[in-house]
């Protein structure tokens, strides 16, 4: 016998019955369209808060790349002086 059209709403709405039927919160489905609070407060309000949060986050990556430079600059300079004593001792 062929499955109605109303005999498949009937099948959904059981699914969906039994899926909240859990009694723990983390189970229940997410259907309301209100934003978590926690999002809500950490959300920038207008576009200039937009702009300093981004300039502060590029302010924040710039400084960190220049100490990684400066690392690394620190590095190459005691490596060059160990190539130079190296070749000094094996020549």
């Amino acid at each position: 016998m062929p499955k109605t059209f109303k005999g498949h709403f009937n099948i959904v709405s059981k699914t969906r019955k039994s899926e909240n039927k859990s009694k723990n919160p983390k189970d229940f489905k997410e259907t309301s369209k209100v934003p978590n609070y926690k999002e809500v407060i950490a959300k920038p309000k207008n576009k200039n808060q937009v702009n300093e949060q981004v300039n502060k986050d590029q302010l924040e990556e710039i400084k960190q790349l220049k100490d990684q430079i400066a690392l690394l600059q620190a590095t190459v300079q005691q490596l060059k002086m160990e190539l130079a004593l190296f070749l000094q001792l094996s020549a």
